[in-house]
């Protein structure tokens, strides 16, 4: 406890502390600090820079004071805290709240869903997603899993294939990305409402749907102004204005509504006897439309995204040339498993352990959201790792940075090297491995994203070979890698050569 309390003072005095006394980071001057939201990159560079006891201090958006949580004891406080309980069998109020901004932007894809409520009603949100995302429920929609992403490694090597015989030398090459993009788009429909868009298999004919629905997705010079104004102006005002970035996000949302709809609708009026997919485990715990719709479309939104960012950004790792020997040795482990490529029954990619220790070590360097956001709610503040805090602190963990934290995980932290989740001895760091969060916020899908990951690599390594020049090779903070200030990583235009490693077309 901070010596300046004494005993018989109460906490409300917590309020009147300042923050002065915790390390700070050296930041812009004033005025431009006015404008500057620090990126996990540097927070980052804090964290691995400047001597501290759990906690750092910086300044955002308009010079707000944030602390940044810097050990994993200190996360796990702050993620892992239990709510202030009510007087029924939920809990009424948290004690760190996910920050307001966070939500505004997660409320503009998927209403007021899993990711954006708080207390009791994110208690029984939180419990429904967890029955339907049950090992039983999963294992059931492995084959649809497998099926999908043999699909579209069938199609890349047919793609190359067929430009091979038409004579041509020259290397082939492939925007990874986009396809990655069409895969997942396909995966979550079939897993959630049980219907393929084909997106794979017909990209032209399904391109205004996958654009239309990835517009609110895209990174732009209206998307950092919006982040802007939400910090000084209410949500429903920022909604409002002609912003281009508003018009992306309503189509992104009008998209994912008409997607769903019809089948939500069907699934409440003709239920199916024996569950296919999410969507008929969810009715049968609610038979309201408006929140099978938020659910269905905050589902929606977390698979495609959040998975397809890890799938390209794993792929976008063992395509650099220093890491083609790291991906020569996955596909032999593959190869070596026994299982053909081309069977309908799904591999037991948890039995592979180099396959499952490139998933972890891609999900350390590149979490899906590198910045998460908590606020502290209780009236008379609180104490994180002993040190008394007022109310509405921002307190900001950092995948992103707490996975490259040479202190958790060696001199190495910031290199890919899968070995480090098959060397037991140098675990160390994989306490403080928070990609999927970490209590009661803790992604329920897990499970289910690392399967996706798994028969992905596993499909599409084990038929083809995917190299980046070194000439291409990007570096983090360019157009094709962005981590943005806005907690979210985007990967794009990630060309990759394909070499087909068995020319038998399937």
């Amino acid at each position: 406890m901070d010596p300046r309390l004494r005993s018989n003072e109460r906490n409300d005095q917590l309020t009147s502390l300042p923050l002065r006394h915790i390390p700070t980071s050296p930041q812009p001057f004033f005025l431009r600090r006015l404008l500057y939201e620090p990126s996990s990159l540097a927070l980052e560079k804090w964290m691995n820079t400047i001597p501290n006891e759990g906690l750092i201090r910086y300044h955002g958006l308009f010079n707000a004071e944030r602390l940044l949580l810097t050990t994993s004891a200190t996360v796990n406080e702050v993620l892992q805290a239990k709510s202030n309980p009510g007087k029924q069998s939920y809990p009424t109020r948290p004690v760190f709240e996910k920050h307001y901004i966070e939500k505004a932007q997660l409320e503009s894809f998927g209403g007021k869903g899993l990711v954006v409520v708080e207390g009791k009603e994110h208690s029984i949100q939180r419990n429904h997603t967890v029955s339907i995302l049950a090992q039983r429920n999963i294992e059931n929609l492995q084959p649809i899993l497998w099926a999908k992403v043999k699909s579209l490694s069938q199609t890349l090597k047919k793609t190359a294939c067929s430009i091979r015989r038409f004579g041509s030398t020259d290397p082939v090459h492939v925007d990874i990305s986009k396809w990655v993009t069409r895969l997942l788009l396909d995966l979550s429909t079939l897993l959630i409402l049980g219907h393929d868009y084909k997106c794979v298999e017909s990209p032209l004919t399904n391109a205004t749907l996958l654009h239309d629905y990835r517009a609110g997705f895209e990174f732009s010079s209206s998307a950092k102004l919006r982040f802007l104004l939400l910090h000084i102006l209410p949500k429903h005002f920022v909604d409002s204005l002609p912003l281009p970035r508003n018009a992306d996000l309503a189509r992104t949302r009008a998209t994912a509504i008409s997607l769903t709809k019809p089948f939500i609708q069907s699934t409440l009026s003709t239920p199916r006897a024996n569950p296919l997919s999410l969507l008929d485990h969810l009715s049968r715990l609610s038979t309201s439309g408006s929140y099978l719709t938020t659910q269905s479309t905050t589902i929606l939104a977390g698979a495609h995204e959040s998975t397809s960012s890890s799938l390209t950004a794993a792929l976008w790792l063992l395509s650099q040339p220093q890491n083609i020997p790291i991906q020569d040795r996955l596909r032999q482990e593959i190869l070596d498993f026994g299982h053909p490529l081309d069977s309908t029954t799904s591999p037991p990619v948890s039995r592979l352990p180099y396959l499952n220790a490139i998933i972890l070590e891609s999900l350390r360097l590149y979490p899906p959201f590198p910045i998460i956001g908590r606020r502290i709610t209780t009236q008379s503040g609180t104490y994180v790792n002993g040190t008394p805090l007022p109310k509405g602190t921002v307190l900001v963990t950092s995948p992103h940075a707490m996975h490259r934290c040479t202190e958790l995980w060696g001199n190495d932290a910031a290199s890919f090297r899968p070995e480090r989740w098959l060397d037991r001895p140098s675990l160390r760091g994989r306490d403080s491995f928070f990609t999927f969060g970490a209590g009661g916020r803790r992604c329920p899908a897990e499970r289910l994203a690392k399967d996706v990951l798994g028969m992905s690599l596993f499909a599409m390594v084990g038929r083809m070979r995917f190299t980046i020049r070194s000439a291409e090779v990007s570096k983090e903070g360019s157009a094709r890698i962005r981590i943005g200030a806005q907690g979210s990583l985007r990967l794009s235009d990630v060309m990759v050569e394909v070499e087909v490693m068995d020319e038998a077309v399937s």
